[in-house]
């Protein structure tokens, strides 16, 4: 495995730090936004919301094991890069035996979930999925790899592909009348070809040295698995817990509003965690200016997320009417309670991915567990009536108010003020609401009001027109930094090097 570049150490703010990383992975996501956006127009008018509900029910019984695939060990080689040759051959070895024994569990399970849920199809898509388990596994060492060595552009052009393949096969399966197969069927297939490129792109060195790492291995990474777990039960729970209740129609419609309602978050986010925990592990040294790059991370999630969720949220129910009739209603006020909640919850990875990089492993399973417990109450509550809007409800609700006081501890405990904490949400809150409600106001008001692609588009122009214009008045220092970080790096080529921010 080659080892990490040196990091180039520089004054500067977190631009240089994260959101100069991110710009190529900032690509990724909206081109992925885009491709996302294509395909699940073209799968909501081929399949029905039963088809989603199968899909939904499988993928959550199997994500529950997903973290079997790395077992906590990706985070503790990024840990580990300067000695990354002598881990890499224990993190390979551990990870495809978990992966392995994650499928057998899967397997094993599936018919009698089947059976629990009245739902005797899932078992042939979730036997798919088990499959794609070991064989995503393959792919941790050489994606850690990469990520060590801040490759970023590479990692955004992985990415795109993988994400883009498996949008176009999953729409052609559907057509082809495969049901809740179109979705899983692609999961398998993309997985197996990202692993052997990533394997020819990295070659690390699977030499096995001595036996003890493993051990050391397993110690270190098992609170990482444990929180891994938690947050997949966190993140999966709601449509297991829903579908022991509800109709395979209701799961569908919930499943299908929260791959919508969860797609900012899971895309800007997820590209900024993939540059921002190396950084902050870069920056150990110096534990003022981690917090610092920290903070300034989430405000730019903050800034980019809110939006587009408040957005989502007052599009839902001329958007669905306009591109399929009556055939999604019952999702629109999923959808609307599902972003509003989730817009809430990006700060929360940021501070999951400074704990981390603090190495205070078992403090986060602490904080994840307490918010199972919270969640799995609140979505068994919502549940018993057998609606997705009551559990959607629930749900958004949750994320309003769980996440931001995880990251107002975590963010607490480190050093920073209240005041800070509290700024990542007010001002991008108070922002997009003015924003887009007086977007929504306008849409309601004028002539165009009864038309969905009217309503659709005034909300857009005057909803995006008005939000920067507000953050750029509100917000400059931000709006100018991202703004001109994100234009100016992708004209350079290569490795990003990291720099350390300014203290604020």
């Amino acid at each position: 495995m080659t080892p990490a570049p040196n990091v180039t150490s520089k004054p500067g703010a977190l631009g240089r730090t994260t959101v100069g990383g991110v710009a190529w992975l900032l690509a990724q996501t909206l081109a992925n936004r885009g491709v996302g956006v294509i395909s699940q127009i073209a799968l909501a008018w081929l399949l029905i919301p039963a088809d989603f509900g199968q899909f939904g029910l499988a993928l959550s019984i199997v994500l529950v094991v997903g973290p079997l695939t790395s077992f906590g060990v990706d985070d503790v080689l990024l840990q580990r890069s300067a000695r990354s040759r002598v881990w890499a051959p224990p993190a390979f070895w551990t990870g495809l035996i978990a992966g392995l024994v994650s499928m057998m569990l899967v397997l094993i399970a599936a018919p009698f979930l089947g059976e629990a849920y009245r739902a005797p199809r899932i078992v042939g898509v979730m036997a798919v999925l088990a499959v794609a388990i070991p064989v995503a596994s393959l792919s941790t060492v050489p994606m850690v790899t990469l990520r060590a060595q801040l490759r970023f552009k590479t990692l955004a052009c992985i990415g795109t592909a993988e994400f883009a393949g498996q949008q176009a096969l999953t729409v052609a399966l559907a057509a082809a009348g495969m049901g809740a197969y179109a979705f899983a069927i692609p999961a398998l297939a993309v997985a197996a070809i990202k692993a052997a490129v990533l394997w020819r792109m990295a070659r690390p060195s699977l030499k096995v040295g001595r036996l003890g790492l493993f051990r050391l291995l397993a110690q270190r990474g098992g609170s990482v698995f444990l929180s891994r777990i938690l947050i997949a039960l966190r993140h999966q729970g709601d449509v297991a817990i829903l579908g022991l209740f509800a109709t395979q129609v209701q799961v569908g419609l919930y499943f299908f509003a929260l791959r919508i309602a969860a797609q900012p978050v899971q895309m800007f986010a997820g590209s900024l965690n993939t540059v921002l925990f190396p950084a902050l592990v870069h920056l150990s040294g110096d534990r003022p200016r981690q917090l610092a790059a920290s903070l300034n991370a989430a405000r730019t999630l903050a800034f980019l997320i809110t939006p587009i969720c408040f957005m989502q949220a007052a599009v839902a129910e001329p958007l669905l009417t306009l591109l399929f009739g009556a055939k999604w209603a019952g999702a629109v006020l999923p959808i609307q309670f599902l972003s509003l909640g989730l817009a809430f919850d990006g700060v929360a990875w940021v501070a999951g991915a400074l704990l981390t990089a603090r190495g205070h492993f078992r403090l986060g399973a602490i904080y994840n567990a307490v918010m199972l417990a919270i969640f799995v109450a609140v979505v068994l509550t919502s549940s018993f009536p057998g609606r997705a809007a009551y559990a959607a409800l629930a749900v958004g609700g949750f994320y309003a108010v769980v996440p931001p006081a995880y990251s107002w501890l975590v963010f607490r405990r480190y050093g920073a003020a209240s005041r800070d904490v509290l700024g990542l949400y007010f001002r991008p809150t108070l922002i997009a609401g003015a924003a887009v409600g007086t977007a929504w106001a306008v849409s309601r008001l004028g002539p165009w009001g009864a038309d969905p692609f009217w309503t659709c588009a005034v909300v857009g122009l005057v909803g995006v027109a008005l939000y920067a214009g507000l953050t750029r008045w509100l917000m400059a220092d931000l709006f100018a930094q991202t703004l001109a970080r994100l234009l100016g790096r992708f004209s350079r080529p290569g490795r990003i090097a990291v720099a350390v921010p300014d203290r604020p």
